[in-house]
């Protein structure tokens, strides 16, 4: 099975298959799916029914600490690092991987502290 955007060549058995739109990027979403500030109490999706929407908050907010501090290990580590990219892999430059570091160095003061 293969799924592409561009239809087969002539004479070759396909199957077109519909996936419903995505959903709009609203405040809402983005408060739910980006950790907000803290002291700033997450909104609820309108279409999902958290029991509770803090404790929610919390969770996420710890993965994106641990997912943060993963990051910075690989990057600080030896050997090559290299990142998804549209067509397959990109292997960072050292000036890439610098500014790779302080992002996740950033990102755990913001999700860890």
């Amino acid at each position: 099975m293969h799924f592409s955007q561009t239809p087969p060549p002539e004479g070759q058995q396909a199957e077109t298959v519909e996936l419903p739109p995505a959903p709009a990027r609203g405040a809402s979403e983005d408060a739910a799916g980006a950790n907000p500030p803290p002291g700033d109490k997450p909104a609820a999706a309108p279409d999902t029914e958290a029991a509770d929407p803090v404790e929610a908050w919390r969770e996420q907010r710890q993965e994106n600490c641990q997912r943060a501090r993963a990051n910075l290990r690989v990057l600080q580590g030896p050997g090559r690092v290299a990142m998804p990219q549209e067509g397959g892999q990109k292997v960072l430059s050292k000036e890439e991987r610098s500014e790779q570091i302080d992002e996740a160095r950033r990102q755990i003061q913001v999700f860890c502290e």
